[in-house]
């Protein structure tokens, strides 16, 4: 057979169907891409869960749906409390690792049919139905609470430079060796908002959560806040309070700082005299009253103010150490609080020795004050700040000794310490409460048995005075004796022989 050089028909549709198959493949390859590239722009990449503009176009959804299902809606905005110091601290994976966590457990707290997204780095928002109202985004936020504040497993070691050196070469009061964090316990604070006409935009309603969100952290961590109307001016408050506070810090130390150090004198009760002061901060805002910290730091605490307060305060004291004289052969010792977050940063140790260096100090005349109560992030860099610091030579007193929940186990953690200060709260009650009496004298004895200085604080009358010095306590601080006071008048005090005749 002679070959004619024309296709068979067999042949033509063979290579007609390949084109269509391969024209049909193309388009489903397009398609393809453009379904997962339309997911991936309202999909979280971490979490998978819905992003910011997804979360948004649902709620207006929801909230369209509100007048013809006539169920209201709950809106909770759920924030991880300190994410930044996770990510600070322990690095950005395991900063990841939680909020993957966080996201399973925000589904898992949730109904089938509810909606959680995630919204910014570190908050996520929940949209369910509330057949009950209040009462059941009440539940909600418990059930999230609850499933947050469990531990998380993260497996992270942690290195660190434990190298201690000092004038006078003492080695360190605990050596503490590297050490596997296996689990990370973490808190969520929640403000939440009941939708029940679609009056609002979704912008709006996210708004509120925003400021019911505010007022729950102004609580402490781990805590849950509905929203109320005068939530928005609290939280423009807040906001003026922030602005306000950064440009002071900003402005330094010199004339005309509107901060300042007021220093309460410490006082051996036994003799009467002056033996250090406590640092206390205060804010002369301008056009108000000069205000404590229980103003302030709270807003501080919320932002990244309160790293560089705690640094402004450290610098304050040591240039102000210049000015104290010498008196009997002896310096006074400065007392410094320290925040939670400086106390677990590794930027503490670094930021006193600048700071001493500067201006030629040695470092036994400072003290350094941890609350008892407070909530550190790294314990483990937060016991390795304080024996750094007490290897240098300064003092570490356990502030508010009592009101936490666990003051027996909080001594032996730190171990370190070399004074117990006793909370005011049992102190004004020395005298009127056979309770309050035996936990001051349970609190001297212990102190006393350990080794420790016992300091008593706010002391307020001359009775309360004389029945401290009679159960044994070494020094004491209260109005009683002299109220916070500028640098210049509490100079003053300390060029007095003694603030008391203890015998008169």
């Amino acid at each position: 057979m002679v070959a004619t050089g024309h296709s068979s028909p067999d042949r033509k549709a063979t290579v007609l169907l390949e084109h269509m198959a391969e024209v049909l493949g193309t388009a489903v390859t397009h398609a393809t891409t453009e379904v997962a590239e339309h997911h991936q722009a309202l999909h979280d990449p971490l979490t998978k869960l819905p992003n910011r503009a997804l979360i948004v176009d649902r709620l207006g959804q929801a909230m369209a749906r509100l007048d013809r299902d006539g169920v209201a809606l709950s809106v909770l905005l759920v924030d991880i409390d300190r994410f930044k110091s996770i990510n600070d601290t322990y690095g950005v994976d395991v900063g990841d690792r939680v909020l993957v966590e966080v996201a399973e457990r925000l589904l898992a707290a949730v109904r089938l049919g509810d909606t959680v997204g995630r919204i910014s780095s570190d908050q996520f928002l929940v949209i369910c139905v509330a057949a009950n109202g209040e009462l059941d985004t009440a539940a909600v936020g418990r059930r999230i609470l609850r499933a947050v504040s469990e531990p998380i497993a993260i497996g992270q070691g942690r290195p660190a430079d434990r190298s201690i050196s000092s004038k006078d070469d003492r080695p360190a009061v605990i050596d503490l060796s590297r050490q596997t964090i296996d689990e990370l316990s973490i808190t969520a604070s929640i403000g939440a908002v009941v939708i029940r006409e679609a009056e609002q935009r979704p912008t709006t309603v996210i708004g509120n959560a925003e400021s019911a969100l505010s007022r729950a952290t102004s609580l402490g961590r781990g805590k849950f806040a509905m929203f109320k109307a005068e939530d928005q001016n609290d939280i423009i408050r807040r906001q003026q309070i922030e602005q306000s506070l950064r440009r002071a810090i900003d402005f330094g130390n010199g004339p005309g700082s509107e901060l300042a150090l007021y220093y309460q004198p410490i006082v051996e009760i036994s003799s009467g005299v002056m033996v250090g002061a406590e640092a206390l901060l205060r804010w002369d805002r301008p056009g108000q009253d000069v205000c404590g910290p229980d103003v302030f730091m709270p807003v501080a605490e919320e932002s990244d103010l309160v790293m560089a307060l705690d640094k402004w305060v450290i610098n304050d004291v040591c240039q102000s150490m210049e000015r104290w004289p010498k008196l009997a052969g002896r310096w006074p010792l400065i007392s410094i609080n320290l925040s939670a977050r400086i106390l677990g940063s590794e930027t503490l140790v670094p930021t006193i020795r600048e700071a001493l260096d500067r201006y030629d100090l040695p470092s036994i005349r400072l003290g350094f004050e941890i609350t008892e109560s407070m909530q550190v992030l790294d314990m483990q860099t937060a016991l390795d700040n304080l024996n750094r610091l007490a290897a240098l030579g300064s003092r570490i007193a356990i502030d508010d000794f009592g009101v936490g929940h666990a003051s027996l186990d909080y001594l032996r953690t730190f171990s370190m310490a070399t004074a117990l200060k006793i909370d005011r709260s049992f102190v004004a009650g020395l005298t009127v409460s056979k309770e309050d009496k035996a936990i001051v004298t349970a609190s001297i004895a212990m102190a006393n048995s350990l080794g420790l200085d016992s300091v008593a604080e706010g002391v307020e009358s001359v009775e309360q005075l004389l029945t401290l010095r009679q159960m044994g306590c070494k020094y004491a601080q209260g109005f009683v004796l002299a109220r916070p006071l500028p640098l210049d008048i509490v100079l003053e005090i300390w060029n007095r022989e003694r603030l008391y005749n203890p015998k008169g």
